[in-house]
Formats: C-alpha cells, structure tokens, sequence
C-alpha cells in the first residue's frame, strides 16, 4: 500500500510515516506543499492521502479538490489540531473523507485507520481514470516521462500509399 502524507511538520509527518511502515507495511511519501501534492497525485499511484489542514504553503482544500475530481475513490483523511470540523462539516467540504483525525491521535491508531481506509478495493474505472489524467497533464504539461511529451510522437506512421488498393472493389 502506498500512502502520501501532505503536512507542513515534517516531525510529525515523519512519525506518521513511521508508524505506518511498521504496523501497516506502507510505503509512504511525504510532501509539504499544495504544488508539490499534486504533482505526487498526477504521476504516482496512492492508495490513500493523509491531508494536514493546517498546510501552510498552499490550500489543503485545493489538493482535497484535486483528489475529489481526478481520483473520487481514493480516501482523503483529513487531520487537524482544532476541533474546527468537529460538527462533522468536513465530509461537505471534502467528498472523498473517509473520516477526520485530531493531529494528537495517536500514531499507532492513526496508522491502522489509514491502513483500513488504504485497503480499498479499487475499481477498474479508478484505474483508467488514473491513467487517463496522468496523459492528460503529460499532453498538457510538457515532458514529464521519458519518452513521452513533446517530440515523443511527432511521426505519425500511415500505410504505405503503394498497400492500399487503387479501387475499391464492387
């Protein structure tokens, strides 16, 4: 299973990341911004995103958006310090929440929620629509992956003029 972590402490992070590897056997990836997030997003397969709603350099919801249009069945769990979306609001603000943590949780049982949310069965439609927005940034944002991109396909292989018949029979 793989995790991405989007957090500004990266302390904290790294204690998360931890605990997963150990109770969970994830393999985790820590960013700590908006851009960096969705960069992650686009081109790597996540089985689930730990989103900090305290991010400090870019908009938690912004990579929440992000995840809700390209990717509406991965689980985003949304952890915070304050007791803001503890009336439950943070399943209208972010449809892919699979449940919302205190930043104090411990990070054991952090962990095993993750992994249990990170356990999902995934759908073929989620596989075609992780690869169809990869090669939708690549087409739109330049070279990306070796061999892909801008020259990558600029010839386009057509019949041999002489292998089409002259008529068409009938």
């Amino acid at each position: 299973m793989k995790i991405l972590i989007v957090a500004s402490e990266l302390a904290l992070a790294q204690l998360w990341s931890a605990h997963l590897g150990r109770v969970a056997g994830a393999e985790v990836r820590i960013v700590d911004s908006q851009d960096s997030a969705i960069q992650a997003l686009q081109f790597e397969d996540f089985d689930a995103v730990v989103l900090d709603l305290g991010l400090t350099r870019g908009s938690p919801m912004a990579v929440s958006d992000f995840v809700s249009y390209r990717l509406p069945d991965m689980p985003v769990i949304p952890v915070t310090p304050s007791s803001f979306f503890s009336d439950g609001s943070v399943f209208r603000h972010i449809p892919n929440a699979a449940t919302s943590l205190n930043s104090r949780t411990p990070p054991g049982d952090l962990a095993a929620i993750v992994a249990h949310y990170a356990e999902r069965p995934v759908s073929r439609a989620d596989v075609v629509m992780r690869t169809a927005s990869r090669a939708a940034v690549v087409m739109t944002a330049g070279t990306v992956c070796p061999g892909v991109g801008p020259g990558a396909n600029d010839r386009v292989s057509r019949p041999d003029d002489a292998a089409l018949p002259s008529r068409v029979p009938g």
